[in-house]
Parts: structure tokens; sequence; C-alpha cells
């Protein structure tokens, strides 16, 4: 009896098939912490998770030396500072398990995409910048 997929090994198909370069959109969720008024249980989901969405070009997957886990590894915008040199890469690295979703973009997807510019806003709101969100029931959360 053929057993069903699990989440990860569906995610790793998808990862093992991108070369590099290929354009992609990625949800994951990251690490946060969060000041709450008090610890009543079950708390506020956006003290629990916090989702990210952005988009992406593929570099490899590759283990961390530490843990071994599966990172994938990927550049938002290759940036030249002061207009002379060679530039540097603004790289992102995700554990595997910690992927939710990911979905290839075609050229003409990632065209279009980049036109209008709705990627570039989500990276600029989700990314690049440790931020504080307070939320109506007195707690804090501390988003990097």
């Amino acid at each position: 009896m053929k057993q069903a997929k699990t989440h990860n090994n569906v995610i790793l198909d998808i990862l093992h098939k991108f070369k590099i370069h290929d354009r992609f959109e990625i949800e994951w969720v990251d690490a946060s912490e969060s000041h709450v008024p008090s610890i009543n249980l079950p708390l506020a989901n956006h003290t629990v998770e916090t989702r990210q969405q952005e988009m992406g070009y593929f570099l490899c997957l590759q283990k961390g030396d530490t843990w071994h886990d599966l990172h994938l590894i990927y550049y938002l915008k290759s940036v030249d500072r002061d207009g002379c040199g060679p530039g540097q890469w603004h790289i992102t690295s995700v554990p595997v398990y910690l992927i939710k979703r990911i979905v290839p973009l075609t050229k003409k997807e990632a065209l279009k995409e980049s036109k209008n510019g709705e990627w570039l806003r989500r990276m600029r709101s989700r990314r690049h910048r440790r931020h504080t969100q307070r939320f109506s029931d007195g707690s804090v959360k501390f988003v990097d």
C-alpha cells in the first residue's frame, strides 16, 4: 500500500526541481517574541505564529553545520551600496520544516509581479527591519 506524502516531502519535491535563479513565492513561519498582559490560555494567534511571505530567487539547499537541518537558501536582490563595487547579495536561509507553501513562478508570472511592484511591497512590509506590533488586547509582538 502506498503511503501519503508528508508536507515536508511535498515541499522537498518542489525544491528539488528548482534550478539556480528560479523565481518563487514562499510562505513560512518565523520566530518572534511578545509581551502579553496575561497568560490566559489559549493565547491569541498573533503571539503564537509569525507568518512570512515573500518572493525570492533560488540558490541552493544546504544543511547547517550544527543541527544538520536542511535549509532553503535564496536571495531577494543584489545590493551595490556605494555604486562602484561588486555589490552584496541579500540572502535568506529558512529551515525546510518551517516552509508552509512554496510556488514556483514562471518567467511570465515573475515579470508581471515585478512590473506591478506587488512583490516589492510585500518584501518591504515583511522583512529588513525589526518592528513592534501592538494589539488591542495589550500584547506587544517583536518581529525581526
